[in-house]
């Protein structure tokens, strides 16, 4: 997979931006980025800091786990479980039933 050349602060700040009210489309020219871009980084990061970015990539690059989020990797997150793996994945529903359970 190709490295990307925005740090996760700029990403952040970026998404912050149209969140503050700045036109799209005035956004992506400065940043030099596609409005598709700005809006698959604002689906996949909206609301999250630069250390959790970190966090959910190194969680996305653990090998075998195919998808799957196991206890400890929840367990390793310092946010609630169920919004975290929600902003990823859209339902948080597996790892937040594990969290009931205990």
């Amino acid at each position: 997979m190709k490295a990307s050349k925005f740090t996760d602060a700029q990403k952040a700040f970026i998404i912050k931006q149209g969140d503050e009210g700045t036109p799209v489309a005035e956004i992506c020219r400065k940043a030099g980025i596609s409005q598709a871009t700005y809006f698959n980084w604002k689906k996949k990061y909206a609301g999250m800091l630069p250390t959790d970015m970190k966090k959910l990539r190194e969680l996305e690059d653990e090998p075998g786990k195919a998808g799957m989020f196991s206890p400890t990797s929840c367990n390793r997150l310092k946010t609630h479980p169920s919004t975290f793996f929600q902003k990823i994945s859209g339902t948080g529903a597996s790892c937040f039933d594990w969290m009931q359970r205990l």
